[in-house]
């Protein structure tokens, strides 16, 4: 849980007992509750204009490679089945 503290004129910290939001001094938190907020902020950041170009761009060409495969597929069946119309 995190703590708000202010700071006194002699430079000791003390616990003012106010949340997190309402805090107008400095706010503690524990190891774990850094490590929590430090890969929350990781999961929500925003890609590298290059990655987000490297990726769509992956997507595309798998798109047209699957379409030209299955074109290519069924040129074959068809070449190859016994029925005329």
């Amino acid at each position: 849980m995190a703590d708000c503290y202010t700071i006194a004129a002699d430079g000791t910290l003390h616990a003012t007992g106010q949340g997190a939001a309402d805090c107008a001094g400095y706010v503690m938190t524990s190891g774990a509750e850094y490590a929590q907020l430090q890969f929350l902020q990781e999961i929500f950041t925003w890609p590298a204009p290059e990655t987000l170009t490297n990726w769509f761009m992956g997507a595309f060409v798998l798109v047209l490679t699957l379409n030209a495969c299955g074109y290519i597929v069924g040129a074959v069946v068809k070449m190859v089945s016994t029925e005329r119309a």
